[in-house]
């Protein structure tokens, strides 16, 4: 006989279960305040016609709720929350939920192998914002030709309020690579980190 043969057997059978009545008192103590709530809508709330547009009469805000701009443009993606204060704004701008972004198609004509892309940094950078530093620049060129051709960035610089892109480009033809001498459509892509 092994140990794990068994048997159970019993006539009755008890079921337990929940009980048929619950209380439960809800009226006790005081209401606290409201936790934080998130608000989205188009604009910087702290500017009274967006503010009156997106809370109405019927919302006060309290400290610690977050609003996210979805306006288009350099403004969109903004998160702010609410501190109230006795001067200056409520809202305070703290995040930039999308980095800055560039995209363009442009018409480039290359000599000798190289042209040049100047962008200005407003078109890039949010307004009330800078960067300095080049390498923050990440850009990504493609072509738009018939023939094969190969684009590569040899240089970035910040000359006054432009963004200068140096780049160099070769194309296949006959058999062979050859310094790119014509005009071509180029997508120029560029984030900054």
């Amino acid at each position: 006989m092994a140990i794990f043969d068994v048997v159970v057997n019993t006539d009755d059978l008890v079921v337990l279960g929940p009980p048929d009545i619950i209380d439960l008192a809800i009226s006790i103590g005081q209401q606290g305040n409201r936790g934080a709530t998130f608000y989205a809508g188009s604009g910087d709330p702290n500017v009274l016609s967006i503010s009156q547009n997106i809370f109405g009469e019927s919302i006060t805000p309290v400290n610690g709720d977050i609003f996210i701009n979805t306006a288009s443009g350099a403004e969109y993606g903004w998160l702010y929350i609410y501190n109230p204060k006795v001067v200056g704004n409520s809202w305070d701008q703290v995040l930039r939920l999308q980095p800055p972004f560039y995209a363009a198609e442009e018409e480039k004509t290359f000599s000798s192998g190289t042209t040049t892309i100047s962008i200005p940094l407003s078109t890039i950078l949010p307004s009330g914002t800078t960067e300095s530093d080049p390498d923050r620049y990440i850009v990504t060129i493609t072509p738009k030709a018939l023939d094969p051709v190969v684009l590569t960035v040899n240089s970035k610089t910040i000359a006054s309020t432009n963004l200068q892109i140096v780049v160099e480009g070769i194309k296949y033809s006959s058999s062979s690579w050859s310094a790119l001498n014509e005009t071509i459509s180029v997508y120029t892509h560029i984030a900054v980190v």
